[in-house]
């Protein structure tokens, strides 16, 4: 199946591809991804079970100065070391969520998440996600300022 927005079997040399953004914005992709979600939402009539405990989704632990998201990809063979060749098939992932690596919630509790489970569980989001309708700001649906006056 492929997978264009992964693009996980470049064979050029780039070590790495780098994005910077907001605190905003990472808020909203955790959030899409399901990250840092408590058991029970926080609400006016269950403050105090929350307040009595650190809450997983805490704007100020979660995206504090100077924030940062990495997804680690490690190829590993079938016995479960690393090595440099590429077979997809055996490629784990880890996120690096503020330096602590931190599983994913699709992943099961495991730290270095399978590829293809990943691949599975986020290409429905990748293809549902209309790039350029979010980030038009010329859609009719927003409220638009006259600016002729």
């Amino acid at each position: 199946m492929p997978v264009k927005w992964l693009n996980v079997d470049r064979t050029d040399d780039r070590v790495g591809r780098f994005r910077f953004t907001h605190s905003s914005t990472l808020n909203a992709f955790y959030a899409r991804l399901g990250l840092h979600r408590d058991d029970k939402p926080l609400r006016a009539d269950n403050y105090a079970l929350h307040a009595a405990r650190r809450r997983h989704w805490t704007t100020s632990y979660n995206t504090p100065m100077a924030a940062n998201l990495a997804f680690v990809k490690y190829r590993c063979d079938a016995g479960g070391g690393l090595t440099a060749a590429p077979r997809r098939q055996h490629d784990r992932v880890a996120a690096v969520i503020n330096e602590r690596v931190r599983p994913l919630p699709d992943c099961s509790g495991e730290l270095l998440c399978p590829l293809e489970r990943l691949v599975a569980a986020w290409t429905p989001i990748v293809e549902d996600c209309d790039v350029e309708r979010l980030c038009d700001a010329r859609d009719d649906r927003l409220p638009q300022d006259d600016v002729s006056k």
